[in-house]
């Protein structure tokens, strides 16, 4: 896929909501080509335990791993990159039991109640893009995955 896709549409869930993102791409350059080479994404959907209202999913890892648009401080809206090397204990057991090795979290930040957090402490992740449309429809339907599970997430290029 092309390096200069700027938004993406990225479908939640068994519920079906969409929010469109858009991707820093002056800030994060490497880090919007790693992601847009890799749409369309379809995988599995996690609600963090570590960063409050926070949905993720798991991606193959960045190599080698750039430091640019660097957050400890998350907002609402918020979707960051987070690189974690191969036995990071964050990891959801689905995903461990497969002996998952280094790899690439994308969070997608909905609510209030957020930090960048991991097992060890304090994270630090790249801030790659925002949700621009749709954050309000994902806050209130998360609630409702927490509860009947959370399917898979499917991002794909903004026609």
């Amino acid at each position: 896929m092309s390096s200069q896709i700027r938004y993406c549409i990225c479908t939640f869930g068994r519920q079906g909501v969409a929010v469109e993102v858009e991707l820093f791409l002056d800030k994060a350059p490497s880090s919007s080509r790693f992601l847009t080479s890799l749409l369309p994404i379809e995988a599995d959907i996690f609600n963090s335990k570590w960063n409050g209202a926070e949905l993720f999913t798991v991606l193959p890892p960045m190599n080698p791993s750039v430091v640019e648009n660097q957050s400890e401080s998350v907002r609402r809206g918020d979707v960051v990159m987070f690189h974690w090397p191969t036995g990071h204990r964050g990891m959801p057991n689905r995903p461990r039991a497969g002996v998952i090795g280094a790899h690439t979290e994308l969070g997608f930040y909905y609510g209030e109640l957020i930090r960048a957090y991991s097992p060890a402490g304090p994270a630090t992740g790249t801030l790659v893009g925002q949700i621009v449309q749709g954050l309000d429809d994902l806050a209130e339907v998360a609630q409702t995955m927490r509860r009947a599970g959370f399917g898979r997430l499917k991002i794909v290029p903004r026609p």
